[in-house]
């Protein structure tokens, strides 16, 4: 045998052994089970939840309006419990603390009811409690306004040249420095709004109350209010009454959306408008069965506000509460019409006016400190919660006002009144 015939047989059976080697390896592979490949996850459907929809609709809000517009119960600004008392304790205590800030109260009654004075005590009290820093203003639509009757009832207002000379005259000489001194005095700011025009009064009163810084603003009154459509015409003539509603209820919306206005980061207004108003009888009611309470002003007047007040007057008060003898006063009635910021309506009170004196704040502080227990009668004599008692109620009013914080602290926790501020 060759070398070259050994070479191919060697060849050929390393071929041959490769190939069945092939074929082996072949059979293995085929039966070994075969891997099925992963599936990619799919991500799972993105649910709907009314939390994801309220966050979207939320980003959207602070997308176009800002953040902070829409806010949860306790971000909501403490307006509220910030309150414009009386000082007549038993119309406070069912104003919870007084007439509320931050918006419109609507006080309403007859003539001689009282409505003028009662806003006016509002005042001086805004002048005790802020002192220098009380910011009033009085827009009188029927008249200018009456400094006595201011006077009366305890606001500070300062007596014009006219009025000192007129007492220097009267007296028969002049006024010493330690006098003028108390003539002149002034307790923060009163301001009087006096635009020839209704419509120019209540612009002049939008203006102040945009500017957050009064405490208190009265309107005196509704019912006195004319359109310039009503002045241009002639007595007799149609004076298209149906524009001073729609003046009013310009006024009022305006007044109802400033009410929201942040002044500056986390100051409010809280200002307190006072709109006085006329109660008239209704002539074309002739049903017994229905009431003849009918306030002027339109429709826009019975919504948006925080208090309606209805004052009455009342009986006759007489001299040392005798029957027979002279009447030197009145009572007045309060009910609450409508009422939010905590109070109800329903609710009443009860206090007397003495003519040339104003209310009869000792009488109603003797009253309500009787009801709340800290004041006791034995007799003619009133027991007083320090201990001492004094015979007579007229000798009891000289003292009883050393106890009008007890008394209303008192007030407070047996009427479940929610806790309040003044300032």
């Amino acid at each position: 045998m060759t070398k070259k015939t050994e070479t191919k047989k060697k060849t050929a059976t390393k071929k041959k052994a490769d190939s069945k080697k092939k074929t082996t390896t072949k059979k293995e592979t085929d039966t070994k089970p075969k891997r099925t490949p992963k599936k990619k996850e799919e991500p799972e459907e993105d649910l709907w939840t009314p939390q994801k929809a309220r966050e979207a609709a939320l980003a959207s809000i602070r997308k176009r309006h800002g953040a902070g517009t829409v806010r949860r119960a306790s971000e909501l600004p403490d307006i509220f419990s910030l309150r414009r008392p009386s000082g007549i304790p038993s119309l406070d205590i069912i104003l919870k603390g007084g007439f509320p800030a931050g918006g419109p109260v609507h006080i309403i009654g007859k003539d001689g009811a009282g409505k003028t004075d009662l806003s006016w005590r509002m005042i001086a009290q805004a002048q005790k409690n802020y002192g220098d820093n009380a910011v009033c203003a009085f827009a009188s639509i029927e008249h200018w306004p009456d400094t006595s009757q201011a006077r009366l009832a305890g606001v500070t207002v300062p007596f014009s040249d006219a009025e000192i000379r007129r007492m220097e005259a009267k007296h028969g000489e002049e006024f010493d420095d330690e006098e003028m001194y108390h003539l002149k005095k002034e307790i923060g700011v009163v301001d009087f709004p006096g635009a020839p025009t209704t419509a120019g009064i209540l612009e002049e009163v939008v203006d102040m109350y945009q500017s957050g810084a009064y405490q208190i603003i009265v309107v005196d009154s509704i019912g006195a209010m004319a359109t310039e459509a009503e002045m241009e015409v002639e007595l007799g003539q149609d004076a298209r009454t149906a524009s001073l509603a729609t003046l009013i209820t310009q006024f009022m919306k305006r007044i109802w959306q400033l009410c929201r206005t942040e002044l500056a980061e986390g100051i409010y207004n809280e200002t307190t408008l006072v709109i006085l108003n006329q109660w008239r009888s209704e002539v074309r009611n002739k049903n017994p069965q229905m009431s003849d309470l009918r306030i002027g002003g339109g429709n826009a007047l019975r919504h948006g506000k925080l208090v309606d007040l209805l004052v009455q007057g009342g009986g006759k008060v007489r001299k040392n509460d005798n029957k027979e003898g002279d009447v030197i006063g009145k009572k007045v009635y309060a009910r609450v019409l409508k009422g939010k910021a905590g109070m109800h309506e329903g609710d009443t009170a009860e206090w007397r006016f003495i003519f040339g004196e104003g209310v009869d704040v000792p009488y109603d502080v003797l009253t309500v400190g009787m009801e709340m227990g800290l004041i006791e009668m034995g007799g003619s004599w009133y027991h007083m919660p320090d201990g001492k008692k004094y015979q007579g109620k007229h000798r009891a009013k000289r003292h009883v006002m050393e106890f009008y914080d007890d008394i209303m602290e008192r007030a407070v926790s047996v009427y479940q009144i929610p806790d309040y501020r003044v300032t």
